[in-house]
């Protein structure tokens, strides 16, 4: 990308084998460094997830606009839809 950021977040979402997670057990921040950050979030089963609302909810740092973030995604398991 040829530029240094000056905050980087990187995310790990998560699903548990629980239908419901509350919301204060949702969301987990590590501060690595200045301007680093780990978030882990966690949604039950039979929830909708929602990650922009979490992270808009719980911005570590409030000069991080997530309307204008980059985002660079991977997928590690896609689950496929049982079939009928």
């Amino acid at each position: 990308m040829g530029s240094l950021y000056e905050h980087v977040v990187m995310l790990t979402v998560r699903f548990s084998d629980r239908p419901r997670i509350s919301p204060h057990s949702r969301l987990r921040v590590e501060k690595i460094g200045n301007g680093v950050y780990h978030m882990t979030i966690r949604f039950g089963f039979i929830e909708a997830p929602s990650i922009p609302k979490v992270l808009d909810a719980a911005k570590p740092d409030r000069q991080i606009n997530l309307e204008e973030a980059l985002v660079f995604s991977e997928r590690e398991r896609v689950a496929k839809p049982a079939r009928s």
